[in-house]
């Protein structure tokens, strides 16, 4: 049979499990599971094996690991494209969850005066928080909640809008839906927290802030954003080819 030269996973921990007898090179992506207490007990077992991070604030989940690069994760950047008019809402799409910072949005959206549309999923154990923080403010005139759309429908969404808010309470490992958003050309209006502070390109793809109140101090940049730089720098950073190339590094090394 086909003999490996390399296993790669990015299947959390439990394949190091059955690993010790194993003369196959075995490569570890984390995509962020270091945050759950039973994965990073499971990596810090084996934590001298090759780890790649998904970002370089990821590692602070994990310090102790033996990590040989950070590879951001790609989009496939044909998809993503930049609208010659944008609408004057902003946009939120993701999990509605406090860590998203979704309460932060929609007080900047209300002291901007500016219409807000959010999507996503609503967590079963965050019932509460939507009842008490987000869904008293949707009245389907200022704020507006989408529901669970179709990746079309987000395109479309995200496309149009004049920003994309990610006001997070954590540090995020990633955050897809922020890089896919400044590939549309939408700047975000980012937490100075996690992997933002990597992947937002202050003052070319978005901002960086540290409260609400930053956010509407700094609002008129993002109004006046290069739409196009934005989606252009941010495709060529974030293209299938680039994380190609860091893997393929990886395997080298």
């Amino acid at each position: 049979g086909r003999t490996l030269d390399i296993l790669h996973k990015h299947f959390n921990y439990s394949p190091l499990l059955f690993s010790a007898d194993s003369i196959v090179p075995l490569v570890t992506t984390l995509h962020g599971s270091g945050v759950e207490a039973e994965a990073k007990a499971g990596y810090l077992l084996h934590r001298d094996r090759p780890y790649v991070s998904i970002s370089d604030a990821e590692r602070a989940l994990v310090p102790e690991l033996n990590y040989v690069a950070t590879v951001y994760n790609a989009i496939d950047t044909s998809l993503f494209s930049c609208q010659s008019k944008q609408g004057e809402y902003l946009v939120q799409v993701g999990r509605i969850h406090p860590d998203k910072g979704v309460h932060h949005t929609i007080e900047l959206a209300r002291l901007l005066k500016r219409p807000l549309y959010l999507a996503g999923p609503i967590p079963s154990d965050q019932r509460v928080y939507f009842e008490t923080q987000i869904e008293p403010f949707i009245d389907n005139e200022t704020v507006f909640y989408q529901g669970n759309l179709s990746p079309p429908e987000v395109r479309d969404l995200v496309s149009h809008a004049l920003a994309f808010v990610g006001l997070i309470e954590f540090d995020e490992a990633f955050g897809l839906a922020v890089v896919e958003a400044m590939a549309c050309g939408t700047p975000v209006i980012g937490m100075k927290r996690g992997a933002h502070v990597e992947t937002i390109m202050d003052g070319q793809t978005g901002i960086l802030v540290s409260s609400v109140t930053e956010a509407l101090e700094r609002f008129d940049e993002v109004v006046t954003m290069d739409r196009q730089q934005c989606a252009v720098l941010t495709a060529e950073r974030f293209c299938i080819n680039r994380m190609t190339e860091g893997y393929l590094n990886v395997y080298e090394h």
